[in-house]
């Protein structure tokens, strides 16, 4: 939404975790995942705003502002995991899952008590929020839209009803992608590979024809062409109460 707003200019930095970039990279459009990480090319894909994959924020954020005057807004991703980057506002996307312990034991970056001060406000999927402080908590809808096919057209959710596909996914939380799929009456043969890890072909040789189905985050990691690999289309809605907000932040 930030990136779309017309009012306004936006940057993203990404610590490029999963990329072999040493130092600064810009993203171009022709840069493959396997190079800049796959959140890197997923957000390039999505907006193409000016991505800076930089282990090191405060080095990007000084090349946006010396190289880019006209960029009103950075984004950060993971901003909070540099705390010596100074940022005007934060917000957390929560996630919920059963193990709540911090990398590498678990899926978090940071214990809630370590950032909870530092937050403005958060998002989720859950009708409230799983902390009890009393930030402004607002909650997202996350809709499975479609599947796009080898040729980049969209079907409709409905498609692959009562039908039995592989799905594979490469995510945080495989499991949330492949419920999504079952509760559209998709029967699953569910295929789990590490979270940003390199795809090769051999790895989709399955011994039928089944369908494939994947993720977009996975899809930008698959650097060949295959007829039956098909691409989950989501749509996350953000309520309006929440880009009013946002707005204010941005007339402010």
């Amino acid at each position: 939404w930030l990136t779309q707003d017309q009012r306004q200019q936006s940057a993203i930095v990404v610590g490029g975790y999963g990329s072999d970039v040493r130092g600064m990279h810009v993203v171009m459009q022709h840069d493959q995942a396997i190079y800049i990480g796959d959140e890197a090319k997923l957000l390039w894909q999505e907006t193409q705003a000016l991505i800076i994959v930089c282990r090191h924020r405060n080095t990007a954020i000084e090349y946006i502002k010396n190289h880019h005057p006209l960029i009103d807004v950075i984004l950060l991703d993971d901003g909070l995991q540099n705390r010596n980057t100074m940022f005007h506002r934060a917000l957390l996307i929560e996630k919920v899952t059963q193990n709540q312990h911090i990398i590498p034991c678990g899926p978090y970056r940071n214990h809630f008590d370590d950032i909870g001060h530092l937050l403005d406000l958060s998002l989720g999927y859950t009708s409230t929020s799983h902390h009890s402080d009393q930030r402004p908590y607002f909650k997202l809808e996350r809709h499975l839209i479609g599947f796009r096919d080898a040729n980049g057209q969209c079907h409709p959710s409905s498609y692959f009803v009562g039908k039995t596909v592989h799905a594979v996914a490469g995510i945080g939380n495989p499991g949330q992608f492949f419920a999504m799929l079952r509760s559209l009456k998709i029967n699953v043969i569910e295929h789990i590979y590490p979270d940003h890890g390199h795809y090769q072909q051999h790895l989709f040789a399955f011994d039928d024809d089944l369908a494939i189905i994947t993720t977009t985050k996975d899809a930008v990691k698959m650097p060949f062409q295959a007829e039956n690999i098909w691409v989950a289309q989501l749509v996350v809605t953000l309520p309006s109460v929440l880009t009013q907000h946002l707005s204010q932040w941005l007339d402010g």
